[in-house]
Protein backbone atom coordinates (compact mmCIF):
# COMPACT_ATOMS: atom_id res chain seq x y z
CA UNK A 1 0.00 0.00 0.00
CA UNK A 2 1.50 3.27 -1.10
CA UNK A 3 0.29 6.02 1.20
CA UNK A 4 1.72 9.31 2.30
CA UNK A 5 1.13 11.00 5.62
CA UNK A 6 -0.71 14.30 5.43
CA UNK A 7 0.13 16.32 8.51
CA UNK A 8 -2.65 18.71 9.31
CA UNK A 9 -1.79 22.23 10.51
CA UNK A 10 -2.08 22.81 14.24
CA UNK A 11 -5.10 24.83 15.25
CA UNK A 12 -4.51 28.48 16.01
CA UNK A 13 -6.51 30.62 18.43
CA UNK A 14 -9.77 31.60 16.81
CA UNK A 15 -9.98 28.66 14.42
CA UNK A 16 -8.10 26.23 12.21
CA UNK A 17 -4.99 27.38 10.35
CA UNK A 18 -6.62 26.24 7.13
CA UNK A 19 -10.39 26.84 7.09
CA UNK A 20 -12.48 23.77 6.34
CA UNK A 21 -16.03 23.60 4.99
CA UNK A 22 -18.69 23.97 7.64
CA UNK A 23 -20.65 20.90 8.65
CA UNK A 24 -24.24 21.85 9.37
CA UNK A 25 -26.43 20.43 12.11
CA UNK A 26 -29.41 18.29 11.19
CA UNK A 27 -32.13 19.02 13.71
CA UNK A 28 -34.66 16.49 15.04
CA UNK A 29 -37.45 18.37 13.28
CA UNK A 30 -35.94 17.43 9.92
CA UNK A 31 -35.83 13.73 10.76
CA UNK A 32 -39.35 13.85 12.21
CA UNK A 33 -40.76 15.43 9.04
CA UNK A 34 -38.78 13.98 6.12
CA UNK A 35 -40.19 16.36 3.52
CA UNK A 36 -37.72 16.50 0.66
CA UNK A 37 -35.64 13.69 2.13
CA UNK A 38 -34.65 10.70 -0.01
CA UNK A 39 -32.93 7.44 0.79
CA UNK A 40 -31.60 4.52 -1.18
CA UNK A 41 -29.14 1.66 -1.46
CA UNK A 42 -26.27 1.89 -3.93
CA UNK A 43 -23.41 -0.37 -4.97
CA UNK A 44 -19.71 0.32 -4.52
CA UNK A 45 -16.60 -1.85 -4.97
CA UNK A 46 -16.58 -2.32 -1.19
CA UNK A 47 -20.21 -3.36 -0.80
CA UNK A 48 -23.65 -1.82 -0.77
CA UNK A 49 -24.19 1.55 0.87
CA UNK A 50 -27.28 3.10 2.41
CA UNK A 51 -27.58 6.85 1.83
CA UNK A 52 -29.98 9.52 3.07
CA UNK A 53 -30.00 13.05 1.64
CA UNK A 54 -32.00 16.24 1.22
CA UNK A 55 -31.42 17.93 -2.13
CA UNK A 56 -27.62 18.29 -2.28
CA UNK A 57 -27.03 17.68 1.43
CA UNK A 58 -26.04 14.27 2.77
CA UNK A 59 -27.63 13.33 6.08
CA UNK A 60 -26.30 9.80 6.52
CA UNK A 61 -24.25 7.18 4.71
CA UNK A 62 -23.07 3.77 5.83
CA UNK A 63 -22.23 0.38 4.44
CA UNK A 64 -25.07 -2.09 4.41
CA UNK A 65 -25.18 -4.79 7.03
CA UNK A 66 -26.99 -8.06 7.60
CA UNK A 67 -28.33 -6.37 10.73
CA UNK A 68 -28.82 -2.64 10.02
CA UNK A 69 -29.28 -2.05 13.74
CA UNK A 70 -25.56 -2.75 14.13
CA UNK A 71 -24.69 0.27 11.98
CA UNK A 72 -27.71 2.60 11.87
CA UNK A 73 -27.76 5.29 9.18
CA UNK A 74 -29.22 8.63 10.23
CA UNK A 75 -32.65 9.13 8.70
CA UNK A 76 -32.92 5.64 7.20
CA UNK A 77 -36.00 4.81 9.27
CA UNK A 78 -37.64 8.20 8.74
CA UNK A 79 -40.09 6.92 6.15
CA UNK A 80 -38.49 8.97 3.38
CA UNK A 81 -39.20 7.80 -0.19
CA UNK A 82 -36.81 5.26 -1.66
CA UNK A 83 -34.62 6.48 -4.52
CA UNK A 84 -31.96 3.86 -5.37
CA UNK A 85 -31.09 5.56 -8.65
CA UNK A 86 -30.38 8.83 -6.84
CA UNK A 87 -28.30 6.97 -4.27
CA UNK A 88 -26.21 5.41 -7.01
CA UNK A 89 -25.58 8.84 -8.50
CA UNK A 90 -24.13 9.95 -5.16
CA UNK A 91 -21.75 6.99 -5.00
CA UNK A 92 -20.72 7.27 -8.64
CA UNK A 93 -19.95 10.96 -8.17
CA UNK A 94 -17.82 10.19 -5.12
CA UNK A 95 -15.93 7.52 -7.05
CA UNK A 96 -15.28 10.03 -9.84
CA UNK A 97 -14.58 12.91 -7.41
CA UNK A 98 -17.04 14.85 -9.56
CA UNK A 99 -17.71 17.74 -7.20
CA UNK A 100 -15.43 20.37 -8.73
CA UNK A 101 -18.28 22.15 -10.51
CA UNK A 102 -19.84 24.72 -8.14
CA UNK A 103 -23.25 23.73 -9.51
CA UNK A 104 -22.62 20.27 -8.06
CA UNK A 105 -21.38 21.47 -4.67
CA UNK A 106 -22.77 19.46 -1.78
CA UNK A 107 -23.36 19.91 1.91
CA UNK A 108 -23.22 17.60 4.91
CA UNK A 109 -25.74 17.73 7.76
CA UNK A 110 -24.99 15.69 10.87
CA UNK A 111 -25.92 15.29 14.50
CA UNK A 112 -23.04 15.16 16.96
CA UNK A 113 -21.36 16.80 19.91
CA UNK A 114 -19.30 19.95 19.29
CA UNK A 115 -16.12 17.88 19.70
CA UNK A 116 -17.28 15.24 17.23
CA UNK A 117 -18.15 17.89 14.69
CA UNK A 118 -14.70 19.46 15.07
CA UNK A 119 -13.10 16.08 14.40
CA UNK A 120 -15.34 15.43 11.40
CA UNK A 121 -14.52 18.87 9.99
CA UNK A 122 -10.80 18.16 10.40
CA UNK A 123 -11.21 14.88 8.55
CA UNK A 124 -12.33 16.84 5.49
CA UNK A 125 -8.82 18.29 5.25
CA UNK A 126 -7.17 14.91 4.65
CA UNK A 127 -6.53 14.59 0.90
CA UNK A 128 -7.54 11.49 -0.98
CA UNK A 129 -4.53 9.18 -1.11
CA UNK A 130 -3.11 10.37 2.24
CA UNK A 131 -3.47 9.30 5.84
CA UNK A 132 -2.92 10.83 9.27
CA UNK A 133 -2.56 9.24 12.67
CA UNK A 134 -5.03 9.71 15.51
CA UNK A 135 -2.31 11.62 17.36
CA UNK A 136 -1.69 13.94 14.41
CA UNK A 137 -5.38 14.67 14.14
CA UNK A 138 -5.59 15.38 17.87
CA UNK A 139 -2.60 17.73 17.63
CA UNK A 140 -4.22 19.54 14.70
CA UNK A 141 -7.19 20.20 16.98
CA UNK A 142 -4.89 21.61 19.65
CA UNK A 143 -5.41 18.61 21.97
CA UNK A 144 -2.37 16.35 21.53
CA UNK A 145 -3.43 14.07 24.40
CA UNK A 146 -6.89 13.43 22.97
CA UNK A 147 -5.94 10.75 20.42
CA UNK A 148 -8.31 8.21 21.99
CA UNK A 149 -11.21 10.67 22.00
CA UNK A 150 -10.45 11.48 18.36
CA UNK A 151 -10.62 7.77 17.59
CA UNK A 152 -14.02 7.54 19.25
CA UNK A 153 -15.30 10.50 17.21
CA UNK A 154 -14.03 8.85 14.03
CA UNK A 155 -15.91 5.70 15.01
CA UNK A 156 -19.12 7.73 15.40
CA UNK A 157 -18.84 9.30 11.93
CA UNK A 158 -22.36 9.24 10.43
CA UNK A 159 -21.34 9.86 6.79
CA UNK A 160 -19.00 7.24 5.39
CA UNK A 161 -16.68 8.13 2.48
CA UNK A 162 -17.52 11.86 2.36
CA UNK A 163 -16.25 12.38 5.93
CA UNK A 164 -13.15 10.21 5.40
CA UNK A 165 -12.54 8.60 8.77
CA UNK A 166 -10.99 5.69 6.85
CA UNK A 167 -7.91 7.91 6.29
CA UNK A 168 -6.93 7.83 9.96
CA UNK A 169 -4.47 5.13 11.06
CA UNK A 170 -2.20 4.23 13.97
CA UNK A 171 1.03 6.16 14.45
CA UNK A 172 2.96 3.21 12.96
CA UNK A 173 0.72 3.18 9.88
CA UNK A 174 -1.27 0.09 10.85
CA UNK A 175 -5.00 0.06 10.28
CA UNK A 176 -7.31 0.28 13.25
CA UNK A 177 -10.90 0.90 14.23
CA UNK A 178 -13.12 1.14 11.16
CA UNK A 179 -16.75 0.55 12.08
CA UNK A 180 -17.47 -1.12 8.73
CA UNK A 181 -14.51 -3.49 8.88
CA UNK A 182 -10.76 -3.30 8.32
CA UNK A 183 -11.00 -5.10 4.97
CA UNK A 184 -13.11 -2.22 3.66
CA UNK A 185 -10.74 0.34 5.15
CA UNK A 186 -7.78 -1.37 3.50
CA UNK A 187 -9.61 -1.57 0.20
CA UNK A 188 -10.60 2.10 0.29
CA UNK A 189 -7.05 3.24 1.06
CA UNK A 190 -5.53 1.00 -1.61
CA UNK A 191 -7.97 2.37 -4.18
CA UNK A 192 -7.47 5.99 -3.11
CA UNK A 193 -3.69 5.66 -3.34
CA UNK A 194 -4.13 4.74 -7.01
CA UNK A 195 -6.45 7.64 -7.85
CA UNK A 196 -4.91 10.32 -5.64
CA UNK A 197 -4.23 12.57 -8.62
CA UNK A 198 -7.94 12.95 -9.35
CA UNK A 199 -9.70 16.18 -8.32
CA UNK A 200 -10.90 16.31 -4.73
CA UNK A 201 -14.57 16.70 -3.77
CA UNK A 202 -15.40 20.30 -2.86
CA UNK A 203 -18.03 20.71 -0.17
CA UNK A 204 -19.56 24.15 -0.09
CA UNK A 205 -22.50 25.88 1.57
Amino acid sequence: MNRTSSRLPAEKPGGCANPVPAIREVGPEILADPKGMRRGRAESPWGALRLVWIDQELVGCGFDSADPADHPVTGWDSGAPSDPRGAQVWVDRWMDAAFSDPAEAIGIRVTGTPFQRRVWAALLEIPRGSTVSYGELASALGMPRAARAVGSACGANPVALWIPCHRVVRADGRLHGYRWGLDRKRGLLDWESRVADRPQPRIEH
